[in-house]
């Protein structure tokens, strides 16, 4: 009997805690399941964006410092493009050769730096977008017609003069110079290609007042496809032209959009991730003003230098295999511009909230330039006919 009684005490102590631990469970709170597709929750996301968008780094360029070194390496491609020339007729040093072989690596690089100002330009600016699209085509056109009128009024007249009035061969003549000197002066038309980034960006974020409806906003957006489009055509008529299966003259190229593709899919993808960005923010439950506020917080520079630098690392490195393994490409312009990979830790010295005070010195500054290399080049053909 005595066993029979320490055993009932000792199962009421072991049952005790048990039924202790029952109640402790009991009494805990369960865990609230989150919504994560409900409103609050997206809400919530949008308001811890907006209290981090205040931090300190910002890049120290702004478009203009860029933009300034872009300049700086087309007017060294340009004296270049100079050198080439007179070493063909006569004797150089042999130090001015290696200075000038530096020079041409460098001016391959003047177009990426426009191409990063501007798009800064248009971050820093989205409502003032036509402005600059105006601007760009206007310069664009000017640049065009200064272009064909120097070419048929002075190129073809030289050539005129040399073959004693032969048309045919004048022709052929001025062409042969076209085509080894003067198109790489065409090529740094870089006016026509910041028009059609700033047309795409115009008709992918730009809103009219009279585009009021769905439909509308809808038919608008798909217009950004006219510079995709144009892009697409250029770049296979100025590969067979290339080819010489077709023969375009000078005034027809020296309107053509003619970067490789690699430049255009880097701005066009970038552009459509921002539109994506600006999506998710409303969606979210963020408004228009929310949105604007943030596009102009160091963080949001932060985030699109961050975006930019991977797009630009994924293009250059399936350049580089285009290069590698589709060299049939090549004529088209594909697998040229792996090298844009080292501009990654440069993006990041950049900001496009830095807005540079006097807004005028981006106006004369392009036009400045053209001067220097109008001068640039009549100085190289001074010392062309000193040397002859």
């Amino acid at each position: 009997m005595e066993e029979k009684v320490l055993n009932t005490e000792e199962t009421q102590q072991v049952e005790q805690p048990v039924k202790q631990e029952v109640e402790q469970t009991e009494e805990t709170p369960k865990k609230k399941v989150v919504d994560k597709k409900s409103p609050e929750y997206k809400r919530s996301k949008i308001d811890k964006l907006l209290a981090k968008q205040k931090i300190k780094y910002r890049g120290p360029f702004s478009y203009r410092t860029i933009r300034f070194f872009g300049y700086i390496l087309m007017l060294l491609g340009q004296a270049y493009i100079i050198y080439s020339i007179v070493s063909k007729v006569a004797n150089v040093p042999s130090w001015s050769e290696d200075l000038f072989n530096v020079f041409e690596v460098l001016s391959i690089f003047a177009v990426p730096l426009f191409l990063m100002a501007n798009f800064c330009v248009i971050m820093s600016s989205n409502k003032n977008i036509k402005r600059y699209l105006i601007f760009y085509t206007a310069v664009a056109i000017g640049i065009y017609l200064l272009i064909v009128f120097i070419y048929y009024r002075y190129v073809y007249g030289i050539s005129y003069q040399i073959t004693d009035g032969d048309k045919e061969a004048a022709f052929e003549f001025s062409e042969t110079i076209a085509k080894r000197f003067f198109l790489k002066i065409i090529n740094y038309n870089v006016f026509v290609d910041l028009s059609l980034f700033s047309l795409f960006y115009f008709f992918m974020f730009y809103t009219p007042k009279k585009v009021n409806t769905n439909k509308k906003k809808l038919a608008f957006r798909l217009c950004s496809l006219i510079p995709v489009v144009l892009v697409a055509v250029s770049c296979v008529v100025y590969g067979l032209h290339y080819m010489s299966v077709i023969d375009l003259p000078v005034a027809v190229l020296a309107i053509m959009p003619c970067r490789s593709p690699a430049f255009y899919i880097i701005f066009f993808v970038l552009a459509l991730l921002l539109k994506l960005r600006k999506y998710k923010f409303k969606k979210y439950g963020g408004t228009e003003e929310e949105y604007e506020t943030y596009t102009k917080s160091n963080r949001s520079s932060l985030e699109v230098s961050t975006l930019a630098a991977i797009v630009i690392a994924v293009i250059s490195l399936i350049d580089f295999f285009v290069f590698l393994f589709v060299p049939n490409l090549l004529i088209y312009g594909f697998g040229l511009n792996f090298y844009l990979i080292v501009f990654v830790p440069f993006i990041f010295l950049v900001s496009y909230t830095r807005k540079p005070k006097y807004k005028i010195i981006d106006t004369i500054m392009p036009f400045v330039f053209i001067a220097l290399i109008i001068i640039c080049y009549l100085e190289g053909v001074l010392y062309f006919f000193k040397i002859i």
